[in-house]
């Protein structure tokens, strides 16, 4: 199997609103307790938690405060991999491949969409309440005789968290809405620059298959009739199935200090192409999260996506490979 690299960035603990059918086990389905930083675990593609913390350093994002990241792939494991407490630390999706293409949520005769997300679910067997899971799988649907059936399409997630809490802000955009304010530019209560990152993606029957398709946060500064207000918002091109099922994107915000530097850009590769690009230079703390991603995420293949390499130090660098027509929009932080 492809060795699955590993991540950091920050998220926040994701709101479980409408969260809990698509990942709670089916009756029939057998429990097993979601894999930890030391055992691995279950899943075709698996990675360790590493933490990459300072010893006794401040819950700052960065700033000699660390990071944790973690990676994970897999066709039908809905408990995932466990991050860490999110009373101490926020998480964000900082790659995502494979096939996002099929799949039906818990709503709609009890299937499963495809699933690449970090969260804090609570009330999930097995699992942690006070703990961050990234969760990656393929779509499920009901057959005749109401026997969940897994499509075993491969999904591969990575994820970064920051220890920090501070100023957390979620939500989410389904198929059919428009632009969905997450928050404002900044802060009214806590100093410092705001910024928000993906930390999921839902995807049903259809969603992922066009080279058009996208799912981002943007930061918009003016307004117009879509965003009627200045602030961060999430936007895609999703579209819903036939029945009506729909695709999910989720994301999440934090304030860092003051004295953060930020760098962005994007990185494309062309069909049936793959590129790759240092993200970071320097010996200081940094971590790297995506912003946005585009491209059709339909196929087979643990890689074909978008995909970090993390660093093997705290103060290492960031690498992103991207591959076979997609577009990935990242930002780092130092």
């Amino acid at each position: 199997m492809l060795p699955l690299a590993a991540f950091v960035t920050a998220c926040d603990g994701v709101d479980d609103q409408d969260g809990g059918e698509e990942l709670m086990l089916d009756d029939d389905l057998e429990l097993a307790a979601p894999a930890e930083a030391e055992t691995g675990a279950a899943g075709e593609l698996d990675g360790p938690v590493e933490d990459l913390r300072a010893v006794g350093a401040p819950p700052l994002p960065l700033v000699g405060g660390g990071f944790v990241w973690g990676s994970w792939g897999t066709t039908s494991d809905t408990l995932g991999l466990d991050m860490g407490s999110q009373s101490t630390r926020t998480c964000f999706l900082s790659g995502v491949a494979g096939n996002l293409n099929v799949g039906a949520r818990d709503g709609f005769a009890g299937g499963r969409p495809s699933v690449a997300w970090v969260y804090d679910f609570p009330g999930v067997p097995h699992h942690n309440d006070d703990h961050y899971y990234l969760v990656a799988h393929g779509g499920a649907y009901r057959n005749q005789t109401n026997d969940l059936v897994w499509q075993n399409n491969p999904v591969n997630a990575q994820a970064t968290c920051l220890y920090t809490t501070s100023d957390r802000q979620y939500d989410f955009w389904e198929s059919g809405d428009g632009p969905v304010k997450i928050a404002d530019l900044n802060s009214s209560t806590v100093v410092g620059p705001r910024h928000c990152y993906l930390s999921g993606i839902e995807g049903v029957g259809g969603a992922w298959n066009s080279s058009t398709r996208y799912a981002r946060v943007v930061r918009r500064t003016t307004t117009d009739a879509s965003h009627p207000t200045t602030g961060w918002y999430i936007e895609a091109n999703l579209p819903a199935t036939a029945n009506g099922d729909r695709a999910r994107v989720h994301a999440q915000c934090i304030t860092f200090p003051s004295t953060t530097s930020f760098t962005s850009n994007t990185l494309t590769a062309g069909v049936g192409a793959t590129n790759s690009e240092v993200l970071t230079s320097g010996s200081a703390v940094k971590a790297c999260a995506l912003t946005g991603i585009s491209g059709a995420l339909n196929v087979d293949d643990w890689a074909d996506g978008a995909v970090m390499t993390f660093p093997a130090t705290q103060t290492g660098n960031w690498t992103l490979t991207v591959k076979n027509g997609k577009s990935a929009s990242w930002e780092c932080a130092q």
